[in-house]
């Protein structure tokens, strides 16, 4: 007579459980462990950094579906507070982590919008990624993604996120399926009808933000002049208006144009990524305008503080600020194969 074991029970019915998980909620569970600790503890050598690695195939797939959310979605986004905005990371998890653990997971209620640049630069534009687009694939309604310059095959390619996969998989297909989920981002958001969230800033032909719904996803390039100075663009005190950027696109632009593109379209806020800026966040223009940054002593050499932009009602934000970690790179961390069950 076969007697009734419970620990045997409960552990095939766990394997079961992971199996039947999607790539996503497997990802998520193996970071889970990580975002309970200090990540000044990994930044300084206390705790080594151990990190999951998932097949080739098993990425491309959350690509796909994390794709699929993109579609369903608008080029421009609508949400409501509160939503804590997240800046440029850069391929720098350790910020991710310490955001993460100081507004908890999405499944606490927490939204976040994330404001674009999150691979390149920095040595782990594939975890952060693959982490954020697992947050993305379980929690569409709380997690939301607009497109930076560093998601398109021109920067990317060249800056360090193509190099890591070659690195990584010996292979570029899994690149390829990263760039066909990048061109169907959505382009900009506008928080509570008022705020709006773009990667760079404004340009002279883009004056309202209907013209955004109009251009046709997927988009895989800059040669549409509004999609260049949405991810492009940057604010200057020299000039009132518009003038041409040293970066070799998009434009540079004054207090005059902000005034006149949030006065057109009936806003009084607008938040950005784009620049590394000292203290994470800065505001300019009589708090009109403010560049996000979330990817702290970027790269190693600007000893900045990260921050994350909370808005918490229609006349409540808060900037939460961060101070700089040590430098992490790949050398110094470990990785382990993701397997299904212990």
């Amino acid at each position: 007579m076969n007697h009734f074991n419970p620990s045997t029970y409960f552990c095939f019915s766990y394997f079961n459980d992971l199996n039947s998980q999607t790539v996503a909620e497997r990802l998520l569970f193996q970071y889970r462990g990580l975002l309970s600790f200090n990540p000044e503890l990994f930044a300084n050598g206390s705790r080594i950094l151990s990190l999951p690695l998932f097949s080739e195939d098993d990425i491309k797939s959350l690509c796909f579906e994390v794709e699929k959310t993109f579609t369903a979605n608008p080029a421009i986004l609508e949400l409501t507070s509160p939503i804590v905005i997240v800046g440029d990371l850069h391929g720098q998890i350790l910020d991710l982590f310490r955001i993460l653990k100081e507004f908890k997971l999405p499944d606490k209620g927490t939204k976040y919008l994330f404001l674009g640049d999150i691979v390149d630069r920095g040595d782990f534009s594939l975890e952060t990624i693959s982490l954020v687009f697992a947050l993305r694939a379980i929690y569409p309604e709380n997690v939301f993604i607009i497109r930076g310059n560093h998601e398109f095959t021109e920067l990317c390619s060249n800056s360090g996120f193509k190099q890591e996969i070659i690195q990584t998989y010996d292979s570029t297909e899994l690149f390829d399926s990263f760039i066909e989920c990048f061109n169907y981002m959505p382009i900009a958001a506008v928080i509570n009808q008022n705020i709006v969230c773009v990667h760079g800033g404004i340009g002279p032909n883009w004056f309202a933000l209907s013209q955004i719904k109009d251009i046709k996803r997927p988009i895989s390039d800059f040669e549409n002049e509004i999609i260049a100075s949405v991810m492009w663009s940057d604010p200057t005190y020299n000039l009132k208006e518009y003038g041409e950027s040293p970066r070799g696109s998009g434009h540079l632009f004054g207090e005059d144009a902000l005034n006149e593109f949030l006065h057109l379209n009936s806003k009084s806020l607008l938040v950005r990524g784009h620049e590394c800026v000292q203290r994470g966040c800065e505001y300019m223009f009589n708090e009109k305008l403010i560049t996000v940054f979330s990817a702290s002593n970027y790269c190693g050499r600007v000893n900045n503080e990260s921050a994350t932009f909370v808005v918490k009602s229609e006349s409540e934000k808060e900037i939460k600020t961060f101070p700089p970690l040590v430098y992490l790179t790949r050398e110094n961390v470990q990785f382990r194969r993701e397997k299904n069950a212990f």
